[in-house]
């Protein structure tokens, strides 16, 4: 789970939380008001950018820091555990864009398959064989691929090997 780090969280309860299908920064939560009419007021999720660059967004809910993409899943999920963080209960960004996180975009996948989106290059120097060194991670084993004289066969090989290793199965 995720630590309040600086950040204007919201906090809203998941049972008064409605988003929009089309945008999943059109958030509403439900006011219950004393005063006035009840009505639904429009929250904006926090946006927070790790020391990597990589942007997400962030909302309270039910006294909880998560990234939109819990939520957003949970919403359309209500069965489906958010607070669940095993290494087989992961929201994927199906287009590899953390921004999009509308519903048609987001699965559950596990650890590892979420690390398969990342952009690794898959080979590096080999100061032992000078040469190009392609590997491969599954299932946490490292595997070497080969070794290559040209750095663009050991990419090739490498993006080869990924296209048939790293398929998450739908």
């Amino acid at each position: 789970m995720l630590t309040k780090r600086n950040l204007n969280i919201c906090y809203v309860t998941m049972k008064k939380l409605r988003i929009n299908k089309n945008d999943s920064l059109d958030l509403y939560s439900w006011r219950d008001c004393k005063i006035k009419d009840n009505y639904w007021q429009k929250i904006k999720p926090t946006l927070d950018t790790n020391k990597n660059g990589y942007s997400t967004y962030r909302i309270g809910v039910n006294k909880k820091v998560f990234v939109l993409s819990r939520v957003v899943y949970k919403l359309h999920n209500p069965d489906w555990d958010i607070t669940n963080y095993s290494i087989n209960n992961f929201i994927d960004h199906i287009n590899g864009d953390p921004s999009d996180n509308k519903i048609e975009n987001l699965r559950v996948v596990t650890d590892q398959q979420n690390k398969w989106n990342t952009r690794a290059k898959g080979y590096s120097w080999n100061n032992v064989n000078n040469k190009w060194q392609a590997q491969i991670r599954t299932n946490k084993i490292l595997e070497t691929i080969g070794y290559y004289s040209d750095e663009e066969d050991a990419h090739c090989a490498y993006l080869y090997a990924k296209e048939s290793l790293h398929q998450i199965k739908v």
